[in-house]
């Protein structure tokens, strides 16, 4: 995680709805700020707190039905990197963010 600059990092937690109730009034988050991705129904309810819901194509059908973005591929197979992907392209900051990392314009 720390190669990757990220900062906080919980697991483990029990009720996802409660911790991230309190992590957004705590810090002063706006659900607009988060996104959220996950794949089965102990996510649903922490899911209906953010403004974006992402999951992997093999999620269960109830989070599928609420997600705003859905990825091609399963979980532990990249779903995660093309939901970010998604998102970093949506708000037009893929190329910006590559070049940053990598060095190079795409």
């Amino acid at each position: 995680m720390k190669e990757l600059g990220i900062e906080l990092l919980f697991q483990n937690v029990k009720d996802k709805k409660i911790f991230l109730t309190e992590f957004m009034n705590e810090n002063g988050v706006l659900k607009e700020q988060i996104g959220y991705i996950g794949d089965d129904l102990n996510d649903y309810l922490p899911m209906q707190l953010v403004e974006f819901v992402g999951c992997p194509a093999n999620s269960c059908i109830e989070i599928k039905k609420i997600a705003t973005y859905v990825s091609e591929a399963k979980g532990g197979e990249g779903a995660v990197r093309e939901i970010i992907t998604h998102i970093l392209r949506k708000r037009f900051e893929w190329d910006e963010i590559i070049n940053k990392i990598y060095g190079v314009g795409i």
